[in-house]
């Protein structure tokens, strides 16, 4: 495979890793939502903004893990070819 093309195979699973990230984050904020609709939740909005910041931080390690998923297996490959060289 040439560079290029292994530089936007990279990007798209980037795209892809992200999104489900992403996409599984959102179901949790759709659970939320659900919980706070019932007021099981206070609604002031220190809580809505401590919320928010806890929503990135968990986007946040939801792509660094499936990042580090993805990337692991090549990583590995990568080393397992250099030593046969």
């Amino acid at each position: 495979m040439k560079e290029k093309e292994a530089k936007l195979e990279g990007f798209y699973e980037s795209h892809e890793i992200l999104f489900d990230a992403i996409k599984r984050l959102k179901t949790s904020l759709n659970d939320y939502a659900a919980i706070e609709y019932q007021d099981f939740l206070p609604r002031d909005g220190e809580h809505k903004i401590a919320f928010a910041h806890n929503t990135l931080t968990v986007l946040e390690d939801l792509f660094i893990d499936a990042y580090d998923q993805k990337i692991e297996p090549l990583k590995w490959e990568l080393e397992n070819d250099a030593g046969r060289d």
